[in-house]
């Protein structure tokens, strides 16, 4: 897997733009587009909470 990010400017603060890709050369059972997506929801989560944070 890999995962390249980039930060930009936006209206509103800064956009994460997440790239996702190698999902070919994972085994069948974790290529699941759900368990990417709840993944992703969790680690977002996450990491707002943490940039919201004093």
């Amino acid at each position: 897997m890999y995962v390249p990010d980039s930060l930009e400017p936006h209206a509103e603060g800064t956009r994460l733009r997440v790239v996702e890709s190698g999902f070919a050369g994972l085994p069948p059972e974790l290529r699941t587009h759900e368990r990417h997506v709840e993944g992703w929801q969790r680690e977002l989560g996450d990491l707002a909470e943490y940039l919201a944070a004093p």
